[in-house]
């Protein structure tokens, strides 16, 4: 053995026993070291409390009682006064002739696209381009819930797409069609009769009995009163297509208890909570504060956001937001805790400080 490989040798014991000893040491200082760490993490904690009520309205059923009827609003979709929320048919023939007037008015739509792809230097990057419009037509339309308007983007984005050839699409054929169109347009305009709004609101299908039930009625209620409406069985109304919410704020109207109400004033900002009706607080004003009964008082809560998606929520419960504090949170574990005690004279001579010592409490 050279002198070469015995040194190799001593080098190698001397660095494994360098980190045995690097390790022991910290494990010993792991295991006796009185500071402790633990994971702290960003948390936010509110003050708030839970009450139950009913969201109200100003709205109006429209009512249509007959057998062949089409709705031609959207869910959620604003109406104005005079605009049309639903056609009655006479009869099924009637219904049938405006099934095929809509598929006729989709033809001409699609002819008219492929004609207009037809003429002209008329370029596959033009055509692309128009085709990447129709696109972002049907999606606005999408984004707006306006889906009759779906219905015309569509096909001009399926003439585009799949546009018939030139000799099938002809200017002779649009005009067969469009006068195919105004003939029926005047045979079907007798077995029909619109339903107008005779006030502008927001339209939605959802009847449920609560309809009598406005703002300015709940302020004269009492929590009993306003319990019993929100648990009593509401008859299905016949002959309904659906209402209109005539005004632009909607209301949640909460029993709460003397103590959380006390802690209100009309005319506070506060936010309010519905959970899985909706997924983000909800600004409000404290519209009315009602007598206190039995320790319990009416608050009305007045909103002008997301009326269109909690069209559907009606006895709701709901979280009331006072206010809310973000900081970190530190688990018990991360935090030095004192005892503070005496003793006699005897025992305390026999400490000295900074020595340590186990307490059991």
């Amino acid at each position: 053995m050279n002198k070469s490989d015995t040194l190799m040798k001593l080098v190698s014991a001397l660095v494994f026993l360098a980190m045995a000893a690097y390790l022991g040491v910290y494990l010993v200082q792991g295991m006796t070291d009185p500071v402790q760490t633990a994971l702290a993490v960003t948390a936010t904690m509110s003050d708030s409390s839970t009450m139950s009520g009913l969201v109200v309205r100003d709205e109006l059923v429209l009512r249509g009682d007959a057998e062949y009827i089409d709705i031609v609003v959207d869910e959620g979709e604003k109406v104005s006064v005079g605009q049309t929320v639903a056609v009655i048919y006479s009869d099924q023939d009637a219904l049938r002739r405006a099934e095929k007037l809509e598929s006729i008015g989709q033809e001409i739509d699609s002819v008219k696209a492929a004609l207009s792809g037809a003429q002209g230097n008329y370029s596959a990057g033009d055509r692309e381009e128009s085709i990447m419009d129709a696109l972002l037509g049907v999606s606005m339309s999408l984004r707006s819930d306006s889906l009759r308007a779906i219905d015309t983007r569509q096909s001009t984005l399926a003439g585009l797409v799949f546009r018939k050839e030139v000799s099938d699409a002809t200017e002779d054929y649009l005009v067969e069609l469009e006068a195919s169109y105004r003939d029926m347009l005047s045979t079907a305009a007798g077995g029909t009769r619109d339903i107008q709004a005779t006030q502008s609101g927001t339209y939605t299908a959802l009847v449920d009995g609560y309809e009598g039930v406005s703002p300015a009625y709940v302020e004269e209620l009492t929590p009993d009163e306003l319990r019993e409406i929100i648990t009593a069985e509401r008859p299905e109304e016949e002959g309904t297509i659906g209402k209109l919410v005539t005004s632009y704020n909607w209301y949640y109207a909460a029993i709460v208890s003397r103590e959380n109400a006390s802690r209100l004033e009309k005319g506070d900002r506060v936010q309010l909570s519905f959970g899985r009706y909706y997924s983000d607080y909800i600004a409000a004003k404290v519209a009315y504060l009602g007598r206190v009964e039995d320790d319990e008082r009416i608050v009305l809560f007045s909103m002008d956001r997301a009326m269109t998606d909690m069209l559907a929520a009606r006895a709701v419960s709901a979280e009331l937001i006072y206010s809310e504090y973000t900081g970190i949170r530190v688990p018990i574990k991360g935090l030095y805790r004192y005892y503070a005690g005496y003793m006699d004279a005897a025992d305390g001579g026999r400490l000295t400080a900074g020595e340590s010592v186990t307490l059991s409490l």
